[in-house]
């Protein structure tokens, strides 16, 4: 998976990605790969 797409795909809606390495999660399979499900809005980042 190619994290900087990501991150710059969530920049470009305006929200942030989750951190998946910080959050100790499993990276997405990419076959189920939805990039909408991975970004955060900076309201729910921040909390």
């Amino acid at each position: 998976m190619d994290y900087d797409a990501l991150d710059d795909y969530c920049k470009q809606r305006g929200e942030l990605w989750t951190n998946i390495r910080r959050r100790r999660l499993r990276p997405p399979s990419p076959r189920v790969f939805n990039p909408v499900g991975m970004c955060k809005t900076s309201k729910e980042y921040c909390r």
